[in-house]
C-alpha cells in the first residue's frame, strides 16, 4: 500500500510505497503526527466470516496481538509498537480501531475489542492503559491541549437503541463527560453511519446520514460559578462609596470571561449597569 501527499489545493504532491505483507492481519486506521512528521497505521487480525450452526467461529490464534507501525513522512519503518494482552487471555488487547497523536507527541488508541484506551510516547513506551468500557466504540478520537482525549461513539440504553453522542476523558482514560447529541437512532450496530475529523481540541466536524450530512460540534466546559465576598447580603442604606466584589471565575477551557454586575432596590428587580 502507499502514501500519498496533496497539497491545499488538491494537488497530487507524491507518493511514497510502504512495505506490506499479505497476512490475515487488517489494516485498519491511520493518524498523523503533523509535528514530528510520522504516520501511525493500526493492524490487528482479520476474523473470516463463519457460521455458528456450521461448527462456531474460531478466532485470532493464541499469542495474537495488535499492532501501530510507525512511520516517517518518507515511508520508512522507524518502530512497531505492540498492544499488551492476546486473545488467548480474558481481556487481552489486540484491535486498534482509532488513533490520534496528542499536542505531547503521544500516541492515543482506542482498543474496542477489550474495550481500553491506551497512551504510548512517541518512542513507543506504554504510558497508561485504562478499562474505558462497556460500549465503548469511538468512531473519531481527538485531544485537546490538555491532552484530555474526545470520542464520537454511541451511548445505549438497550441493544438497539443507541445515540451517537462525544465523550471526554481524562489523560489516563477517566470519563470526564458524556453527551447525546443527534437524535435517537435505532437499529444500528456500535460502530454506525457517523466518521469525522477534528479541527482542533474542542471542535470535531462529523458525517451523518440526517438531513444536514456534515455537523459541527464545538465542545464548550461552562466555567465556574464567581462567588460574591462583598457585600454578602443585601445593602441597606449604603454610601455612594459602597463597592462590590467577588472571586473570579476559572474556565477549564481558558476561554476569557465576561461578567455583568447588576444593580437594584431589591432582588427581584436587579438590572444590568
Amino acid at each position: 500500500f502507499s502514501l500519498k501527499r496533496f497539497g491545499n489545493t488538491g494537488a497530487f504532491l507524491g507518493q511514497t510505497t510502504l512495505p506490506y505483507v499479505i497476512t490475515r492481519y487488517y489494516a485498519y486506521s491511520t493518524t498523523l503526527d503533523k509535528v514530528n512528521k510520522r504516520v501511525y497505521i493500526s493492524k490487528y487480525w482479520r476474523i473470516q466470516p463463519c457460521l455458528d450452526l456450521l461448527g462456531g467461529c474460531s478466532g485470532p490464534p493464541a499469542g495474537t496481538q495488535g499492532f501501530v507501525y510507525q512511520y516517517d513522512f518518507q515511508g520508512n519503518l522507524l518502530r512497531t509498537i505492540t498492544l499488551p494482552g492476546n486473545t488467548s487471555s480474558n481481556g487481552s488487547c489486540y484491535e486498534p480501531r482509532v488513533m490520534t497523536v496528542d499536542p505531547q507527541g503521544n500516541l492515543v488508541v482506542a482498543d474496542t475489542y477489550c474495550q481500553h484506551l491506551l497512551r504510548y510516547s512517541a518512542t513507543g513506551a506504554l504510558l497508561s492503559d485504562a478499562a474505558v468500557g462497556p460500549n465503548f466504540f469511538p468512531t473519531v478520537i481527538w485531544t485537546d491541549s490538555a491532552a484530555n482525549v474526545y470520542t464520537n461513539q454511541y451511548f445505549c440504553t438497550a441493544p438497539t437503541t443507541c445515540r451517537p453522542g462525544i465523550a471526554k476523558f481524562s489523560p489516563d482514560g477517566n470519563l470526564l463527560a458524556g453527551g447525546v447529541t443527534d437524535a435517537t437512532m435505532t437499529g444500528l450496530s456500535y460502530a454506525g453511519p457517523n466518521t469525522g475529523c477534528a479541527w482542533d481540541g474542542r471542535i470535531v466536524y462529523l458525517s451523518s446520514f440526517a438531513a444536514s450530512p456534515l455537523r459541527r460540534f464545538v465542545v464548550n466546559d461552562p466555567p465556574a460559578v464567581p462567588v460574591q465576598t462583598s457585600p454578602i447580603s443585601a445593602v441597606v442604606q449604603h454610601s455612594s462609596a459602597a463597592y462590590l466584589s467577588w472571586q473570579q471565575s476559572d474556565d477549564s477551557d481558558g476561554d476569557p470571561l465576561l461578567y455583568t454586575v447588576y444593580l437594584g432596590a431589591s432582588l427581584t428587580d436587579l438590572r444590568p449597569i
